[in-house]
């Protein structure tokens, strides 16, 4: 709702609605069926963290299925909320009735003070420019020698795109929706490597057509990498502007050519055929996720088998036990209405054959006779989290790297300062856990009482330990202990500096 802006006059009763994120102008009675709608969601990801879509996605790729989890993030976030509200004036609201978005835009953007105020609201885009200059970004980035972004000096007006390898223009707001699409990334290697790509139908011996694309992009981008490519970039004044037909590439290309009196097109040299060396796959068919209850030190093949076990006789004597507990008129046994997100994430992570991170480091902490969320606490990170910042929180570079540093912090290179590769250190994660997992992941899970679990800050690790500290034998059982503590304990003279 922060990028959608409500243009209305209450007498008479006429509005509209602007998306700022797919720039298109919604009717009252369709806002709604835009914003649920699949290409509104992608354009979300897009406009946020590009990383979050699928490399080179297609038109006929269910996107909201992919992107469920984090639609369910991403909505919980209070500063998603707040919708923009312009009063307009009624006669001015009669004339843009028919009017485009980029002409609503257009009157809109001759008050300065409405300028900078649509301006302010797209602080969280990630530009082209942005993703192309982040380290760390995950997907390659292909063919950028053949775009040219087109600009009015004039603040408020639209900015447009020209790709020279698609032969088509594209608006600013889709243009890395383009790079990573299929379509794109095929003409790309149909022009630089012609012999390269094979059709999804003759990609019989791959694990996925997907990775195949991946790894020939990955190693193209590495082949160009000397060449320096960057995207061209044509400033024009507002009245060379408004003279290029921005809805036809053919004309777009040739005025803009006459205004910069230079070609913008490049000649390519087509490059020998890439092979396929696939990264090694880590195998989690095999693999098994296990529930651990810490309270009675009890494991279970699946989470039914768990949550029966809260409601027997040995649980109960056992939370029955908690020291200072008063268990007069507590229904132990009766079990409450809760969601495991962790579960959840681990079995949605094996089956995409994305293993799951650090598990080993956290407890899940629930009230088994309440509705109340879980929440979590990792001991790679010293941080706990309420269960509506789970996934974000293992899927970051930080819990990936002080995992890696607490499990075993010899596999980092010596005096690293943050630049390594993610794909890299997840898999060599991945295949340290293995070694010790034997193909099963344990979830450990820790029962508080009501009276307890109201008192937890979901968000302050020291204080649920404080308030946890007389139970924390059996909330931390057999969580690894710290690795370098372990070689410390074992050689008292090895070599560390500042010690």
């Amino acid at each position: 709702l922060s990028v959608i802006t409500l243009c209305f006059s209450p007498t008479p009763a006429l509005g509209f609605y602007l998306c700022h994120l797919c720039e298109t102008k919604c009717p009252i009675n369709n806002i709604l069926g835009h914003i649920f709608s699949q290409e509104h969601c992608f354009n979300y990801f897009v406009y946020t963290n590009p990383d979050d879509v699928s490399f080179s996605w297609r038109p006929d790729m269910d996107m909201k299925g992919i992107l469920s989890y984090k639609l369910k993030r991403e909505s919980g976030k209070t500063e998603n909320q707040n919708l923009q509200v312009l009063h307009l004036p009624q006669v001015l609201l009669e004339k843009m009735k028919s009017s485009t978005y980029s002409e609503v835009m257009q009157a809109l953007g001759e008050n300065d003070k409405l300028v900078e105020r649509f301006e302010a609201m797209h602080q969280r885009r990630v530009t082209l420019q942005d993703y192309n200059s982040n380290n760390y970004r995950k997907h390659p980035l292909l063919g950028l020698q053949h775009i040219v972004e087109c600009a009015s000096v004039k603040p408020g007006e639209k900015k447009y795109n020209l790709c020279t390898l698609c032969c088509l223009v594209i608006p600013n707001h889709r243009i890395i929706k383009h790079i990573l699409s299929f379509d794109h990334i095929s003409c790309y290697f149909k022009t630089w490597y012609p012999t390269t790509l094979i059709s999804k139908k003759a990609c019989k011996d791959y694990d996925t057509f997907d990775n195949l694309i991946l790894d020939f992009a990955n190693q193209a981008v590495k082949l160009q990498a000397a060449e320096n490519f960057s995207i061209k970039q044509v400033s024009l004044q507002p009245d060379e502007f408004k003279l290029v037909n921005f809805k036809s590439y053919p004309q777009a290309l040739n005025s803009l050519e006459s205004i910069t009196k230079s070609s913008l097109t490049i000649s390519v040299k087509p490059g020998k055929k890439l092979e396929y060396h696939p990264v090694s796959t880590l195998s989690t068919e095999k693999v098994k996720c296990l529930l651990r209850c810490q309270n009675c030190s009890n494991d279970f093949n699946t989470i039914g088998q768990y949550l029966n076990h809260l409601q027997k006789v040995r649980h109960i004597k056992m939370m029955q036990k908690f020291n200072g507990e008063d268990v007069r008129g507590h229904r132990y046994g009766q079990r409450g209405r809760f969601h495991m997100e962790l579960y959840t994430y681990v079995g949605d992570s094996l089956r995409s054959n994305h293993p799951p991170i650090g598990t080993a480091l956290i407890v899940t902490c629930i009230n088994s006779c309440s509705h109340a969320n879980p929440l979590y606490l990792c001991f790679a990170c010293n941080e706990a989290f309420p269960q509506s910042i789970l996934r974000d929180h293992l899927d970051s570079r930080k819990h990936l790297i002080s995992t890696q540093s607490y499990q075993n912090p010899w596999k980092l290179p010596f005096g690293w300062d943050g630049d390594l590769d993610d794909k890299v250190l997840r898999m060599t994660a991945w295949k340290d856990e293995e070694e010790h997992r034997r193909n099963r992941v344990f979830l450990k899970v820790f029962d508080v009482p009501y009276s307890i679990f109201l008192r937890l800050d979901p968000s302050d690790f020291k204080q649920v330990l404080d308030t946890l500290q007389h139970h924390c034998t059996d909330l931390i059982h057999k969580v690894p202990m710290w690795r370098m503590h372990t070689e410390l304990q074992q050689n008292e003279k090895f070599p560390l500096l500042g010690e």
